[in-house]
């Protein structure tokens, strides 16, 4: 192997090192196995074993969901008989790539199959909201496959059929529908919040703020107030919690105290809170003599030189820098906040 190829060799596996290291292991164990199951359905399809196929789809779908693998899963679901699935599934297709630059002959493809799966009018379409919306969406058993995210549109088959929701936050929860083939329904479902508890402590006669933090995705809700020493029931989550007042029994010009904590599933958090005095301004003094001598600011000693102040309020201030056999050196000076001063003094002998 020639200079050049070595070079080249080496260049590749560095590259391949830092791809690995830019793939967390649970999202390239979830590609993997994502892959696997999507191989498994083009073997079995392959062979002429399509149920086999829809349920290997089902699989890799669940674990990476795609717009490829949710199109693959509607199209082998169309090929087992199950129009109601088949339909959901290109439904949540054309939903995912909106406004997307997906192949505009595929979507076209897929409005198609599903228009044309609905006009057998074998199965009724449910439109589900949730309250709060963002729900997963399942028809009878989750192993069936994750048909749409609240609003959205599903297919049922025909007779006593069961929505089943989830969403991170709120108890999972179910919603019998009867269903008659080609007919059209809307359902709303009221989610429960997963709820903890929430203690304030503070000091006797407060006001306190709590206000719950939200993702980026999520409607922010309004912050509550609440008095000192509330026990409150409350969705899980964090949540701020500060103080709206200072108490009568304060130190003056303190600062509200604000504090974030989780509350978790049945059980209490507990946030206790007190006003805090505002630190002083300061700024840092640098000293340098020579000889080296006692530094002393305010009459009061400090350090040796060369030294380092670095708390020093900001304002005037009397430096001294005292060694035997030389005169006293005395200046004032004045402190800037987050400034720095810096002093360089030769000392005279007496």
């Amino acid at each position: 192997m020639n200079l050049s190829s070595r070079r080249a060799s080496r260049c590749v596996l560095v590259a391949l090192v830092l791809a690995c290291a830019l793939v967390t292991p649970s999202s390239a164990d979830d590609a993997v196995d994502a892959r696997f199951f999507e191989t498994r359905a083009r073997t079995a399809e392959r062979r002429g074993d399509v149920r086999g196929a829809l349920q290997s789809y089902l699989h890799a779908q669940r674990i990476v969901s795609s717009p490829r693998l949710i199109f693959e899963t509607a199209r082998v679901a169309a090929l087992v008989g199950k129009d109601a699935l088949a339909w959901s599934f290109y439904e949540r297709y054309l939903e995912v790539t909106r406004d997307t630059d997906e192949p505009e002959a595929k979507r076209t493809r897929a409005l198609a199959e599903r228009d044309r799966l609905e006009s057998r009018g074998t199965f009724g379409v449910i439109e589900v909201t949730s309250e709060p919306g963002g729900a997963y969406v399942y028809v009878d058993r989750a192993e069936h496959g994750l048909v749409g995210i609240t609003p959205c549109r599903v297919a049922v088959d025909r007779g006593t059929r069961t929505l089943l929701l989830e969403r991170d936050g709120f108890l999972p929860t179910s919603h019998a529908v009867d269903v008659a083939a080609a007919s059209r329904a809307s359902v709303v479902v009221a989610l429960r919040a997963r709820m903890g508890r929430l203690e304030l402590v503070a000091p006797t006669g407060t006001r306190l703020e709590v206000r719950r933090v939200t993702r980026p995705d999520e409607a922010v809700p309004a912050p509550f107030e609440a008095d000192a020493g509330t026990s409150l029931e409350l969705p899980i989550g964090a949540y701020d919690v500060r103080l709206l007042e200072r108490p009568a029994d304060a130190p003056p010009d303190t600062t509200p105290d604000v504090r974030r904590v989780n509350v978790l599933e049945g059980a209490t958090a507990r946030v206790e809170l007190r006003p805090e005095p505002p630190r002083p301004a300061t700024g840092r003094l640098l000293v340098r003599s020579e000889p080296p001598a006692t530094l002393l600011v305010d009459g009061a000693e400090r350090a040796q030189t060369p030294a380092a102040l670095t708390d020093l309020a900001v304002g005037a201030h009397d430096i001294e820098l005292v060694r035997r056999g030389h005169v006293r050196w005395r200046r004032a000076i004045r402190i800037g906040e987050a400034s720095t001063t810096y002093l360089d003094v030769r000392l005279v002998r007496e």
